[in-house]
């Protein structure tokens, strides 16, 4: 099964169809970092939407790519990302968790 509604045929193009294969497509789409409308494509990471170059470690500040895996950190309440480069040059032996993005493409814009 590829997880898309069988009663939908699916047109390229057809907005109905992607939304019907892919409903958060016609959710309002809001940058969690600058709050700022996404269009386009975007990454989901840490339960929320971002610009691909807003996604940024909150320490270094490099923009860090969809295929990367990275760390969960706190920031006012707001999950944020942490790098493997930063996380480890703090010196923290705990075991945390890491993270993977994935990245998203409206097909209907």
């Amino acid at each position: 099964s590829s997880g898309i509604n069988a009663e939908w045929p699916i047109r390229p193009g057809c907005e109905k169809c992607a939304i019907a294969a892919d409903p958060t497509l016609a959710e309002k789409k809001v940058c969690a970092a600058c709050d700022k409308p996404i269009d386009r494509a975007w990454v989901n990471g840490l339960g929320l939407k971002w610009h691909t170059d807003c996604f940024a470690c909150m320490g270094c500040k490099r923009v860090i790519d969809p295929k990367e895996r990275f760390y969960k950190e706190m920031k006012d309440g707001k999950p944020c990302p942490q790098c493997s480069g930063c996380k480890l040059g703090e010196g923290s032996t705990e075991k945390r968790k890491k993270y993977r993005l994935r990245l998203c493409v409206d097909t209907t814009a």
